[in-house]
């Protein structure tokens, strides 16, 4: 292969390449359990066996696979649960982000839970709710 060759596949690849966590029909097409298992195992087992809500802090750099385990484990428990996503990254400009717009956007969205709590959206299934900070570290 020429410099010219490498340099035009390298840019294939790059463009092809999409760095968002796989969720829905890309969940089902891509997702590869071999690495992940264990850890979607565990958050989903915890949440099912526990009395009350937990917090559990997953983290790893960034690409690493937090949102994807998430999203497997919101797929698996989709049924038994109401899973509420929320992304601080989504929801903020990134580029102007104090810790104050951070609490009011989390504020904002535990006042959405609890409002369907108290209504029969929730139904019978428990309420979860995954969050994204800013740095892209993920809790339950």
């Amino acid at each position: 292969m020429n410099g010219n060759s490498i340099t035009e596949a390298f840019i294939k690849a790059y463009n092809n390449f999409d760095s968002r966590p796989l969720a829905g029909e890309t969940l089902k097409k891509f997702y590869i359990d071999d690495f992940t298992k264990d850890a979607v195992n565990s958050i989903r087992t915890t949440i099912k066996i526990s009395e009350r809500f937990r917090k559990l802090l997953v983290i790893g750099h960034r690409g690493c696979g937090k949102s994807t385990i998430l999203n497997k484990v919101a797929e698996e428990l989709r049924n038994n649960f109401h899973i509420v996503s929320f992304s601080a990254a989504e929801t903020l400009n990134m580029n102007d982000v104090e810790t104050i717009d951070i609490l009011i956007s989390i504020s904002i969205y535990l006042q959405l839970i609890n409002s369907m709590n108290e209504s029969d959206i929730n139904g019978e299934h428990p309420t979860f709710w995954l969050s994204r900070n800013t740095q892209g570290d993920i809790s339950i």
